[in-house]
């Protein structure tokens, strides 16, 4: 037996094949066990940050949408503290902005500021005139806007935005206390956990008809098959919607 995690957000269905001490492999030695290094336990963390980034990106965000950023004059850089008042104000207008035209916003913004000029990382869903709004409401200094990529090919960005953070987030100093933050409304992934009692798995993973038909193809560079540090085996994969 073994354990199938699902996950569904967006275009994608990503499922986690894998034992525990409780469903370990059966009529099968494991691997040799392996003790985590602090090394290993951060590159874990890191992954699993990003991981959880990018469900967060390709199940709220399209193409068009932005990746805006936004920085100060230096004349009128503030302290950490500060800039989290002022970002506050700057999203207080751009909500009303959003709902007189009858819609929600949602955003995640990263805050980079230490060793650099302090700056911020939001990607941000379109409204009609969204620079316009954007150079209305934000006279602090300048901005910066990039259409999201087609296809929800976010890994790229949430590999950089939790790059920008991974250094400052745990400092006492920093007023944002995380390595981002989001808007209330935005669509969490679906998580389901099956028993599975087989004792192993295919190889190379097969699309199931029903979602065939429904147009989900295998990503071919998602399947990953591996060891963990407890020495089982475990296999990882995405089925991908395409428009």
């Amino acid at each position: 037996m073994y354990l199938k995690k699902t996950i569904i957000y967006g275009n994608r269905i990503e499922t986690l094949k894998y034992h525990t001490s409780r469903f370990g492999i059966q009529g099968e030695r494991r691997h040799s066990r392996q003790k985590p290094t602090e090394e290993s336990v951060a590159k874990a963390n890191e992954r699993n940050a990003e991981r959880k980034l990018y469900r967060l990106l390709v199940g709220n965000f399209n193409e068009s949408d932005w990746f805006l950023t936004l920085t100060y004059k230096r004349e009128l850089r503030p302290d950490p503290e500060g800039s989290r008042k002022l970002l506050r104000k700057f999203l207080a207008k751009m909500r009303k902005a959003y709902q007189a035209a009858g819609q929600e916003l949602k955003y995640i913004i990263t805050t980079e500021w230490a060793g650099k000029s302090i700056h911020h990382h939001i990607v941000i869903n379109d409204i009609p005139g969204f620079n316009k709004l954007v150079s209305k409401y934000w006279i602090h200094g300048g901005m910066n806007m990039r259409p999201l990529y087609q296809d929800h090919d976010y890994i790229g960005l949430a590999e950089y935005m939790i790059k920008e953070t991974r250094e400052t987030f745990r400092d006492k100093e920093n007023p944002y206390r995380q390595r981002y933050t989001c808007s209330r409304n935005l669509k969490k992934p679906v998580e389901k956990v099956e028993i599975i009692r087989s004792g192993s798995w295919r190889e190379t993973p097969a699309v199931p008809d029903a979602l065939r038909k429904e147009g989900y193809i295998l990503d071919i560079d998602s399947v990953i098959t591996g060891v963990d540090v407890f020495g089982y085996p475990y296999q990882q994969y995405s089925f991908v919607k395409r428009d």
